[in-house]
């Protein structure tokens, strides 16, 4: 069976739960107007979605951090847009003289990923541990996708998740409660009135 085959049967299973997320993933497969590599790539990011549907309202209240991430060469536009969809599992790094900055999020703690003006990933932890290999962007840690870019044409824009422009640039991991969070999130319920605001903005909720 080829892949053509294979996509009307996976947007009826979709679509048998009925979940708002699911309705999304049929209206944005069918925009996609016959292309088949953009329906296989948007159908492998709405299963990771799919699978951490039922956890993810209780997994951002753990979002906490925010990184900005630039691909390093001219192969490739967007970092760490291939995931693998089976594990979800990929290195984030930080040049080597940043292992102070790295080693700050804790375990299960998540990471907002920006790239061009957009976000691009929501990111857990694995562990306390600094991997290090020799290299400018030499330290890493394991983290596993929560949510990823479904179509990387059009992620969403920094700017209409935090409600302000934002000016973290440089690689360093960054708290999400700056001066200028605080005072744009502070009368909209502050930290967790922005984690139900990701939720709903990403179309996350159950």
């Amino acid at each position: 069976m080829n892949g053509t085959k294979k996509i009307p049967k996976v947007c009826a299973a979709l679509a048998r739960s009925r979940s708002r997320l699911n309705v999304f993933a049929i209206t944005s497969v069918a925009k996609a107007g016959g292309n088949l590599t953009d329906m296989r790539q948007f159908l492998r990011h709405a299963l990771i979605m799919l699978r951490n549907r039922v956890e993810i309202t209780y997994l951002l209240t753990e979002l906490k951090w925010t990184k900005n991430v630039n691909h390093q060469g001219n192969d490739k536009y967007w970092a760490y847009q291939n995931i693998g969809l089976d594990l979800n599992i990929f290195r984030l790094n930080w040049k080597t003289e940043q292992a102070e900055n790295a080693i700050k999020p804790q375990e299960s703690e998540l990471i907002l990923l920006r790239q061009r003006g957009k976000v691009t990933h929501i990111v857990k932890l694995l562990n306390n541990t600094l991997d290090e290999e020799h290299g400018e962007f030499g330290i890493s840690r394991l983290v596993e996708v929560v949510w990823i870019a479904d179509y990387w044409s059009v992620p969403p824009k920094q700017k209409m998740m935090f409600g302000y422009d934002v000016h973290l640039q440089g690689g360093k991991v960054m708290k999400l409660e700056t001066r200028t969070f605080n005072e744009h999130w502070g009368s909209r319920g502050g930290l967790v009135g922005f984690q139900n605001h990701v939720l709903k903005a990403l179309k996350l909720e159950r």
